[in-house]
This record gives C-alpha cells, structure tokens and sequence, in this order.
C-alpha cells in the first residue's frame, strides 16, 4: 500500500495518521491512502 504525499511550502510531506483509504473501482483493491494529519502543526501557510 502506498502512503500519498502532499506538496506543501516546495516539499513533499506525508501524512501522519492513517488518512483515508482509497480503493480501485472495478477490484475493490486497496492502492493507498491520503490525508493532511499533521500538516496543521508542521507548517504555517502565508496568509
């Protein structure tokens, strides 16, 4: 299973908790998962 990454200030940053689980729509296969945990306390976005 792969964990997705988020671009975020010019790096690549993965998730932090199990984020949510994204499925092939014909098997039913779980592929990877996705999420923005952790990403609140890591990095300050311009306003």
């Amino acid at each position: 299973m792969h964990k997705l990454s988020n671009f975020t200030l010019n790096s690549w940053l993965p998730h932090l908790g199990p984020g949510a689980p994204l499925y092939n729509a014909i098997t039913g296969d779980l592929l990877a998962t996705a999420g923005i945990e952790g990403h609140q306390n890591r990095t300050k976005l311009p306003s």
